[in-house]
């Protein structure tokens, strides 16, 4: 989402993203499907095409979206440095808690690209993977001025409880001046915005801005945001199943037998409402042997997911799982746990447990996704008696963890693995029972210091309920627009589509007499379109319709390249003396480079005048008129055909207009200039107060601002019109 942002707005060309290999094709898949980014995917092979045809080249300078496996370039040091030297806008990297420490191939090729690119982003859903440590080393990959010492941030960590009790203090209107006080004594910044708060609690301007000095201040700023399920909610529950099976004196191919007669008789208790499960294991072998069991034993059919099937047959077989009549069960590795969804099953069976405890919150969240209605039911089968039934429940009695998530879990492995692995193996039940109050007590200490710290301040500055359900209110509106899908479907008409209604908001588009040659994303034999956001996300084969659809933009193109989509005539028939009226549309948009992101405040804007022969501009009552009017098609040759109207009349009407549309453009430049000032010069003041808590923040970076906004000034302030199109309007009582 936040890489087709920049794309549209043209403030990056360039993107780079870097994801694990088992992730590229459906990283692939998505940001063509979601979001109509055709990245180009990059691996050794592909590198080396391009150097035997050209071997001064730099591979990564072929395309503008790349996409590339982080483990590519983690095992090839010279593509990494090609990478690094090839010029990103925006480096991308998903599951960042993979990267490991300064010594870590993975690192240093990510840290080299991020060094050179301008904007990084990286994605997490367990950023507390390696500990407070690594947590540190990606905050600094991100922003290494602030986070330059690990002891320093480390002792920042203890102030955090006492930012969000206050900060959450000021929320609720319960601050007190002597609270605030000891605040601004330390931090005089905050002076105005602690008196303006004072002077009025209820005021919500002030209350939002004293928070936001706050948190940015001295709390997490903006580097990182993170959002919590207990945070925003609507995620299922989890319900565990924890299943004794037979006990089998260490023989490990006996348990597993005994799993895979378990889980048939699991397929065979689910059968009436032909309920789907997935089924994983640790290692690829594993995942083979099960699933040629309760395929050739059993008479199930499965699908298979692991490292050994090429991305194109992984992604096959998900989608023969996702069928409604497609197979039963998918069997995956280890590999299937992590960045896949599979929301439409119910049943999870952790075949064997994952060897970290993150590891497990990522095979839970293969169908623990956020908008899910019925709950997940995870079914961990042990062999009574093993090291396995001991880990289990350890899991299960002490950190509620199969029905749960675990707050700071790479912490509570790190201090307790040697004691659970001591009480695994051998198997030691008296052990376990001892090690149960111990991992209960830590797991309550962990989760109550993260709550009570960092947590809340990344809550409150990740997550604003009401902008995101002001966010919300909006996309709903746009979505009940059947105007725009009226246009839509009358403009795919209009540029040669065949579109054929196939009710519930969707249609079947096909090229037939289409006037453009290579029509973005339209297949051969066709492609089914739906206006409606859910559907689309359930249906991947669907295309999902918005302006910013590469198909609308293309035939957008397309009319307003022709005469019918910027000129035309038509006849106005009401009462009152005959005359021209010329309905001219400008485009009022400045001209800059695209890292300024002037749009902000100036973007390519419409401007409509209305002027009459005389060069005159309609009353505001006679454009209301013609608004409600209802224009009949016309032929222009009877007005045009007059000499006069083509040397004299038409001249005078396109100047009056341009004149009218400069008066309009005028105002709107100075309106944006203030804005642009307001925005810029309180982002100014804003790192000037950081700067007395912050020694990274330095004069250089404020100068940096007032030299944007001087280029914002200059941009803005020559804003020039284009004629975009007109229309003329014969204007005559009705005939009798």
């Amino acid at each position: 989402l936040i890489v087709h942002r920049l794309v549209l707005t043209g403030r990056a060309a360039r993107v780079l993203v870097l994801v694990p290999e088992p992730l590229c094709h459906q990283w692939f898949v998505e940001l063509l499907r979601r979001f109509n980014l055709k990245f180009a995917l990059f691996d050794e092979e592909r590198c080396d095409s391009i150097c035997r045809n050209e071997p001064a080249a730099n591979p990564f300078l072929e395309n503008q979206w790349v996409l590339a496996a982080t483990g590519f370039l983690a095992d090839k040091p010279e593509r990494a440095a090609q990478a690094a030297d090839a010029g990103w806008d925006v480096l991308v990297v998903d599951e960042a808690h993979h990267l490991g420490d300064e010594d870590d191939a993975a690192w240093n090729a990510v840290a080299a690209i991020a060094a050179a690119t301008p904007s990084l982003l990286l994605l997490t859903a367990t950023p507390l993977h390696d500990g407070p440590r690594g947590h540190f080393r990606r905050l600094a990959l991100l922003d290494p001025d602030r986070h330059a010492s690990f002891d320093d941030w480390l002792a920042a960590q203890d102030g955090h409880e006492a930012l969000a009790d206050t900060v959450e203090a000021v929320a609720g209107g319960r601050a007190t001046p002597q609270l605030l006080s000891r605040w601004v004594a330390a931090h005089p910044h905050l002076k105005p915005a602690s008196d303006a708060w004072c002077a009025d609690p209820a005021d919500h301007t002030a209350t939002a801005t004293l928070i936001e000095r706050l948190l940015d201040g001295f709390g997490v700023g903006r580097v990182m945001f993170r959002n919590t399920r207990a945070r925003l909610g609507g995620f299922p529950r989890r319900v565990a199943n924890l299943v004794t099976l037979a006990a089998t004196d260490g023989d490990d191919d006996k348990a597993w037998a005994h799993k895979a007669a378990w889980i048939n008789g699991m397929l065979e208790a689910t059968e009436a409402d032909f309920e789907k499960l997935l089924v994983i294991c640790h290692e690829r072998e594993r995942a083979e042997w099960l699933s040629t069991r309760l395929t050739e034993r059993d008479g199930v059919v499965c699908a298979m997911f692991h490292e050994g099937l090429s991305l194109l047959q992984r992604d096959r077989n998900a989608a023969w799982f996702a069928e409604p009549d497609g197979a039963r069960v998918l069997v995956c590795s280890e590999t299937g746990s992590e960045g896949r969804n599979f929301q439409f099953a119910r049943h999870l069976v952790l075949a064997d447990l994952p060897p970290s405890l993150d590891l497990l919150e990522q095979r839970i969240g293969r169908l623990d996704r956020i908008g899910r209605a019925d709950d997940v039911l995870v079914h961990i089968p042990v062999c009574a008696g093993s090291g396995d039934e001991i880990r289990a429940r350890w899991i299960h009695e002490g950190l509620d963890g199969f029905s749960r998530t675990i707050p700071g879990c790479g912490e509570i492995e790190r201090e307790l693995s040697r004691d659970v692995d001591a009480a695994c193996d051998p198997p030691d039940a008296a052990a376990l029972e001892e090690l149960l109050p111990r991992t209960r007590a830590l797991r309550e200490m962990i989760a109550t210091r993260l709550a009570r710290g960092e947590e809340r301040l990344l809550a409150m500055r990740s997550h604003n309920p009401l902008r995101g359900a002001a966010m919300v209110d909006a996309i709903g509106d746009w979505d009940a627009d059947a105007g725009f899908r009226n246009f839509a479907v009358r403009l795919f008409e209009h540029v040669g589509l065949r579109v054929e209604d196939l009710g519930g908001q969707r249609w079947f588009l096909r090229a037939e007499a289409l006037r453009a040659v290579g029509f973005p994303e339209l297949p051969e034999d066709g492609l089914t379109v739906t206006f409606d956001r859910r559907r689309a996300l359930e249906r991947e084969n669907e295309g999902f319709l918005t302006l910013d659809h590469p198909m609308l933009r293309a035939a957008l193109d397309i009319l307003l390249g022709s005469e019918q989509g910027n000129a035309g005539f038509s006849a106005w028939e009401s009462n009152g003396a005959k005359r021209l009226v010329l309905e001219c549309r400008f485009v009022a948009a400045a001209i800059a480079p695209p890292a300024l992101h002037h749009e902000r405040f100036l973007p390519p804007t419409p401007l409509r005048v209305l002027v009459d022969h005389h060069g005159r501009g309609l009353t505001a009552n006679d454009a209301a008129a013609l608004d409600r009017a209802r224009l009949l098609p016309g032929n222009p040759a009877a007005v045009l055909c007059q000499s006069a109207v083509r040397t004299r009349v038409l001249p005078v009407m396109l100047e009056a207009a341009r004149l009218a549309a400069a008066t309009q453009l005028d105002a709107l430049a100075k309106a944006a200039a203030a804005r642009m000032n307001r925005e810029v010069t309180a982002e100014a003041d804003r790192l000037i107060e950081l700067a007395a808590a912050n020694p990274h923040v330095t004069q250089d970076d404020v100068e940096r601002h007032y030299q944007r906004r001087d280029a914002l000034a200059r941009a803005i302030g020559t804003a020039t019109l284009r004629l975009d199109s007109v229309r003329l309007i014969w204007h005559a009582p009705p005939r009798v």
